[in-house]
């Protein structure tokens, strides 16, 4: 009990204490870091969702400029037929020109707006890049599960396989791809599955695709969401198909959702 040994047993604790805070600091470091880390991927996710959005509108904007152009054309057209009295000639052509605007108009996905409007995005997107695309929806206008957390889950789902088809694509222009999306409401349940053509040698890691398989795009973002609603989930490549599969539990009217 020399003042000496005293003197080394309080150092020993002492730096044993300062070891053991350094070491909570790193785990709460690591924890903020990955917390930043999918925060950053879900802001990326609605860069990218904005940007499709403004694509779409400068089409929308296009279109309604081509319209208007066009429509003052078939004003003169029907005008020169009423000048004349041609009735019979003025129906036919009316009746041609709504066939003509009819098959203008977007085919409805399913009835949630929210899930529509995404899907109408991607799915042009996938067709310039001649892509295959069958799309299985079956879902409800009002939907317990609110409009941004679908939007989180699909949106990530569905350019990951778009980017895994063009992935392939790059190593062979002669392989067709495909996309296959289903979501369906079944009980309680909401049931999504994704497939998509993807290279033979993509690999999983932790049950999960690398980011290099999915261009760093939010997968940690569909499980964050999933599991915010107590969902299952699995990743898997089938032979040169991705397959993604999701089963979310679909909160009751004014229950709670399990915290993220």
């Amino acid at each position: 009990q020399t003042p000496f040994r005293l003197f080394q047993i309080t150092m020993n604790l002492f730096l044993t204490g300062a070891l053991q805070l350094l070491v909570f600091r790193l785990y709460l470091h690591i924890g903020k870091e990955r917390e930043y880390q999918r925060e950053k991927q879900l802001i990326e996710m609605n860069h990218r969702l904005l940007e499709r959005n403004m694509e779409l509108m400068e089409e929308s904007v296009e279109a309604g400029r081509r319209i208007r152009h066009d429509a003052r054309h078939h004003n003169a057209v029907i005008a020169e037929y009423a000048r004349r009295d041609q009735k019979a000639e003025l129906l036919q052509y009316l009746k041609e020109y709504e066939k003509e605007m009819d098959a203008g108009i977007p085919e409805a996905i399913c009835a949630n707006m929210a899930v529509n409007n995404l899907l109408s995005v991607y799915t042009e997107k996938a067709g310039k890049e001649e892509i295959k695309v069958t799309l299985d929806v079956e879902l409800e206008r009002d939907l317990a599960i609110p409009s941004i957390d679908l939007v989180a889950i699909l949106a990530n789902a569905y350019e990951n396989a778009i980017y895994g088809c063009m992935e392939v694509k790059k190593q062979s222009d002669r392989r067709e791809c495909f996309i296959y999306l289903m979501i369906k409401k079944k009980n309680n349940k909401l049931v999504v599955c994704c497939k998509n053509t993807c290279r033979m040698e993509t690999s999983l890691k932790n049950g999960q695709p690398k980011l290099e398989t999915t261009g760093g795009i939010g997968v940690l973002s569909i499980i964050k969401t999933a599991e915010k609603y107590g969902g299952e989930y699995d990743f898997r490549n089938d032979n040169g198909v991705f397959v993604f599969r999701l089963i979310l539990k679909i909160p009751a009217a004014g229950a709670g959702m399990r915290a993220p």
